[in-house]
């Protein structure tokens, strides 16, 4: 959680199963609530283009009838049925992938509050969940009490805000210190621009408390996930077995990874994605260097001012090959380098891989869901012929031109069906085009496996005597313009670690 990184689902999800366990453990007073998770606001999103389209025929998900009943999020679950047991619930949401909001839905006055420190109207999204709300209310109620229960829209109203977070950067914060207030009877006047850099570092604090408290400790140590109805296929764990069987059998006695396996083994599915999530961050290297972020932030501005437009010295040195830090080549595109592969993180929250071939001119675009993710794309075509022609040498720079590349996608379908596994498909594509592989050998039926062998890679590379050495020796190319930066690229080396750490002590 570096000072200008935004808060991503697993920090709202940690917050959130931090406040419910607060609850069931009664260090709180209020009772009565439920603290939803940023699953249930996607799914209730998804749910939603769904209704609209078909509003007769609709029938609520059962994912969401699991919410309804108390048996969603996995941990920290009551079983506290809504409007039984439940009058209020409080959600926090990620509009259009880029602003955080969280509400209080009230199931007794049938009402909406929404807390947006941007003062904002989101009334596309808050209206999916005034929607079908009071569906799943009235379904997971028990036959004879359905008929006093109506499906009618909820009011909907947003709590004023004035001139709160103007740094753009505390949305997280904001959303959930928000529902604490609104939970505990507070003003939200508490929070404001003043302080909220100190509640940030609370929130921070809160979840290493969290990790060092016994009875929490002891409550993730003995959590066992419902039973849920057989599945067809052959458990993950004995495929992985078969698959990878010496792999499988190395990792497996390794003191630190064998308990990290037996968290994906165990189905800890809230665990899983926390550890997901790092994963698929270690595909980019520093917080300030991330190409694609770099990129796609620059294309920003090259749009608003395309005569005028001058490329950052960031970018730069990614093309001289001075960037990323750890590994970095001194190899200069088109001069020595002929393709690039990119892993791209489309709307923060989808993985997608690319390869721009320097020669041909081409942007080959590898997702598995199929999607045409024309802007995100659009900025790598757009820019990166601009950083090669800037990175030549003066004599050469007049064979360079800066037209747009051309794009294609490789034709995708039927793939990543559980929605969780687009990381691990981006990698295993570029490693398929690199190696000159055919894409259909990755697939669902073995995309658990590919997993398996990507945590087998990095256990491995963590055990290689040359790479040791390599990080051991390394030293960055350059002086970091200040001291956060250097702190940044050396912090995110450890993060993964560290988080594997803190996790074993929850389990």
């Amino acid at each position: 959680m570096g000072p200008n990184e935004w808060l991503n689902n697993y920090d709202m999800d940690a917050m959130m199963y931090l406040f419910r366990e607060k609850i069931s453990l009664r260090r709180w007073k209020p009772n009565r609530v439920a603290f939803m998770n940023c699953m249930f606001s996607n799914q209730i999103i998804t749910a939603y283009g769904k209704f609209d389209g078909n509003k007769r025929g609709y029938k609520v998900d059962n994912n969401l009838l699991e919410y309804g009943r108390g048996e969603l999020p996995y941990h920290g679950s009551t079983c506290s049925v809504w409007s039984v047991d439940v009058d209020r619930l409080y959600i926090p949401i990620c509009v259009n992938q880029i602003h955080w909001i969280s509400m209080c839905v009230n199931l007794v006055n049938r009402t909406v509050e929404v807390f947006d420190c941007g003062g904002k109207k989101n009334n596309r999204a808050v209206e999916a969940f005034a929607v079908l709300i009071p569906r799943i209310a009235k379904a997971v109620q028990s036959s004879d009490k359905k008929k006093d229960f109506n499906v009618k829209q909820y009011t909907v109203s947003y709590v004023p805000m004035r001139a709160l977070n103007k740094s753009g950067n505390y949305y997280g914060a904001y959303s959930l210190r928000f529902i604490e207030c609104h939970l505990l009877g507070l003003d939200f006047s508490l929070v404001n621009d003043e302080n909220i850099q100190e509640a940030r570092h609370k929130i921070a604090f809160d979840l290493w408390e969290a990790a060092n408290d016994e009875a929490l400790q002891y409550r993730m140590s003995t959590f066992k996930p419902p039973k849920r109805a057989p599945e067809k296929t052959t458990p993950r764990a004995f495929q992985a077995e078969k698959y990878i069987e010496a792999e499988y059998k190395e990792v497996l006695g390794d003191p630190l990874f064998a308990q990290v396996m037996a968290i994906f083994v165990h189905k800890l599915k809230y665990s899983g994605r926390v550890i997901h999530s790092f994963v698929c961050k270690q595909l980019l290297t520093a917080k300030r260097h991330e190409l694609c972020t770099q990129i796609i932030s620059a294309y920003g501005k090259f749009d608003g001012n395309r005569r005028g437009y001058k490329l950052d010295n960031t970018m730069l040195e990614y093309g001289r090959g001075e960037l990323p830090y750890h590994g970095s080549t001194g190899s200069v595109w088109s001069f020595d380098v002929d393709r690039l592969y990119i892993p791209a993180f489309v709307n923060q929250n989808h993985w997608i891989s690319m390869c721009a071939n320097l020669v041909n001119r081409t942007v080959e675009v590898f997702d598995c869901g199929g999607r045409k993710n024309n802007r995100s794309v659009e900025a790598s075509t757009i820019l990166i012929p601009r950083i090669v022609k800037a990175v030549q040498s003066s004599d050469k720079k007049k064979d360079f031109n800066v037209k747009q590349y051309t794009v294609s996608y490789v034709p995708m379908r039927g793939l990543n069906t559980s929605g969780n596994d687009c990381g691990a498909y981006s990698l295993k594509f570029i490693e398929c085009h690199l190696l000159g592989l055919d894409f259909s050998l990755v697939n669902d039926e073995n995309i658990q496996e590919a997993r398996h062998k990507i945590a087998y890679d990095l256990w491995e590379a963590a055990n290689d005597e040359v790479l040791q050495y390599r990080m051991s020796t390394f030293k960055p190319r350059r002086k970091p313009s200040n001291s956060f930066e250097f702190i940044i690229v050396v912090f995110d080396i450890f993060q993964f670690i560290i988080l594997i750490y803190t996790l074993l002590l929850l389990l």
